[in-house]
Order: structure tokens, then sequence, then C-alpha cells
């Protein structure tokens, strides 16, 4: 598998543990700065641990000869040796599509990456073109943009922007409370980092559903500041079912009058959580071990690759030296590989090697030999299918690869 597919699916099973983790333990409590920090946590640790040299587990080794009609162990007596069958193999339209399968999973992943992170960005420019008009003045280090006829007042940076004539002056000053409570609390770098992050791992639902719950836990902490600002619980609660029906089309931005009403309202009167359930937040660290665990059982044990030159397709794994020839091999290539292999005390010889005019082998009698084994294979497809072959305790060769495979090649 490809590094990067490699990295997207570890990032992702980590970011699906922290979400669990908050959804069963912490997604009801009412203290907002930790689940603040808990649900940072998963954006930024979940990118980050599958980056950390973290060793694999070491798996024990079992011997097993791999049972099908293309693959062939051989013992160590040269007598025993038995004429490899010849191959049949039938070509089927998709299997092109199998071939490339990861270069048209790649250019799927990217072009929906680059759509979402591009999306994001034009966003940016028009909340940068909103805040150009208007009358616009500055308390406490605070931006206020007035533009006359905006749907929802909303805050993004250290900028509000709101239309003072849309409403009451109550209601006003509830709105700005709430906004600045965004701007002091440095919300606006929460909401870029989930956005960026879930344009990156777009596939993975479960970093959506932490966006969303990270996005409704500072709308809890902004209402949280405004009411102890305002100190009018009730009608901070009246002016928020009023203004709360129009929406903006912006996502990153924080709006006063934004979804999640219900929610805010029934946070806002519930009881608060005992002071003694902080210590429910240590199980982050097991959380962390869980992840750790599971990104080391997903790496395999480093092999020596030769990925110079002609050798890239060899590579060595516990005593057991694995090969492959594609139908792009090259003659330079065949050339290395009967370098290194004789290196190991194989002897590589290519009886049959013909070309089509596209420079793929398109048929080729492969034989490996050392004082005591033996294996060949022959393949005349046009052009040839891939074959792999390994030396070891064992020895093998054939269209399917070993389980034991190393992804490397």
């Amino acid at each position: 598998m490809p590094t990067l597919f490699l990295y997207l699916l570890q990032a992702s099973g980590a970011m699906t543990l922290f979400y669990l983790l908050y959804l069963i333990c912490f997604k009801k409590e009412t203290f907002y700065r930790y689940n603040r920090i808990l649900l940072l946590s998963a954006f930024v640790l979940s990118a980050l641990l599958p980056l950390l040299p973290i060793p694999p587990l070491q798996w024990a080794q079992t011997q097993a000869v791999q049972s099908n009609n293309v693959t062939v162990s051989f013992s160590n007596n040269i007598h025993a040796y038995t004429q490899m069958p010849a191959i049949m193999v039938t070509s089927h339209w998709w299997d092109p599509l199998l071939q490339n399968a990861s270069s048209i999973l790649l250019v799927i992943y990217a072009v929906v990456a680059f759509a979402l992170l591009m999306m994001h960005a034009l966003q940016l420019l028009k909340i940068r073109r909103l805040m150009r008009y208007g009358n616009a003045y500055i308390k406490n280090k605070v931006h206020y943009v007035e533009l006359s006829g905006l749907k929802a007042p909303f805050s993004f940076l250290n900028t509000i922007c709101f239309d003072p004539n849309a409403h009451g002056h109550t209601e006003l000053q509830h709105i700005l409370k709430h906004e600045e409570a965004h701007v002091r609390q440095y919300h606006s770098a929460d909401m870029l980092l989930s956005t960026v992050y879930c344009g990156i791992f777009w596939f993975n639902p479960f970093a959506w559903l932490c966006k969303r719950a990270l996005q409704l836990n500072l709308e809890f902490l902004a209402d949280e500041a405004a009411i102890e600002t305002t100190n009018a619980p009730v009608a901070y609660q009246y002016s928020l079912l009023k203004i709360g029906t129009p929406r903006s089309s912006l996502a990153l931005v924080h709006h006063f009058s934004r979804s999640f009403i219900k929610n805010r309202i029934l946070m806002m009167n519930k009881t608060r959580s005992p002071r003694s359930r902080t210590w429910r937040y240590l199980a982050l660290l097991p959380a962390l071990a869980l992840s750790a665990g599971l990104l080391s059982a997903t790496r395999s044990s480093a092999p020596a690759t030769y990925k110079s030159g002609p050798s890239k397709y060899l590579a060595e794994n516990n005593g057991t030296l694995y090969g492959t020839v594609t139908r792009r091999t090259t003659d330079k290539d065949l050339a290395g590989m009967k370098k290194i292999l004789a290196e190991k005390g194989l002897i590589m010889t290519v009886p049959v090697l013909k070309r089509n005019k596209a420079g793929e082998i398109a048929a080729m009698k492969f034989v490996l030999t050392n004082k005591t084994s033996e294996m060949t294979m022959n393949v005349d497809d046009n052009p040839i299918h891939t074959f792999f072959f390994y030396h070891g305790k064992e020895s093998g060769i054939g269209l399917l690869p070993d389980k034991r495979f190393p992804r490397e090649l």
C-alpha cells in the first residue's frame, strides 16, 4: 500500500478513537474548556501520531506453504525437482484498472481535497471582501464592521461584522458580547484547523463529526462568557431564539444566529458538572496508548530494500529474499537483479525474453537456481502479468505474492 494511503488510514483510525472517546465520556459534560482541548487534541494528535517513529510489533513468524496452482515450494533436494506446469492467465477488461488502482484513487483523493481547500480559500476571500465595506471602528483591540443588510452577524479572527439597524439595543448587546467572546478566545483558529483537517481527511466521517462537535463546543464557550458578562441568562436566551433563524453561507465564521440553538439553550440551563468528574480526562492517556498500539500493529518490520537503480525490484526481510518482475522491468533492471542475487548465492537466468513495440516484456522464461533447488516461471502474455518470487527457509514463485511479501514491492 502506498505510504500516503497508509498514513491517511492510520490518522483516520486515530481520529475515530478520539471522537468516540469524546462521544462516550465527555459530550454531556459542561467542562467546555477541557472539551475544547480534547477536541483540538484529536485533530492534532491524529495527524501527528502516524508520523512518529513508533516501532512495529514483532509478530511470531509461522512457516506455511501457500497452496495454489501458481506458487511452488521446493525441498532442499535437487533431485526432487518437478517441472512447473504451464501457467494459463485469462485477461479481463478490468485488469488495467486493478493494476492502476493506486494511481486512480490518488487522483480522486487529490481532486476532492484540492476542491474542498480551494472552496474554503474562496470563502476567506469573500470574508475579506465583506470586511472592506461598511463603517469600521476599533474598540478594545476588536475591529467592528457595520454592514447594512447583513443576513446574520458573525465574527472572524479579531473582526465582528453586524447590521446595527437589524436588531434592538438589548439584542445587539447580546450579539456583540457573544461575538467578542469568540474573538477574545481565538475560536477562529480552531475553525481554521478543523477546516483544513477535514479538507485533507474528507473521506473520514468522524473528522466531520469532530469538527461539528468542536463548533458546538465553541458556541457553548461563547454563550457562557456572554451570560457572565450580561448577567441576564433568560433575556439572552430570548435574544438567541429571536435572532436564530437567518444563516450565512460562510462555514469558517462564527454566527450568533447559527444552528445548534436547541442544544445551546439546553446546555445553558443544565446543572454544572461536578469538579470531581474532571478525572475522566485522564482517559485520554489510554486512548493515546491504544492509538500508538494500533499504529505499531499496522507497521511492518523495515525490510532491507534495494531501491537505487535497477535493483528496485528486490527486498530482504527476516532472512528471506523477495523479488518481483513486471512488464516494465528493463534489461538494466534484470542485470542489476542478477548481480544482487548472485551475491546471495542465487543464479538468475532468462533463457527467453521478448518485448513488444512499447518495450514491455511480452514473453519470458525466468529461472532461479542455487546449489540445491531451482524455480522456473514461464509467462507468454503480451504484456506479461507481474509475478513474484521469494527464497529463504522456503522458496516459491507465482502470480500471487506470498502473504509475508514486503509492501514496498
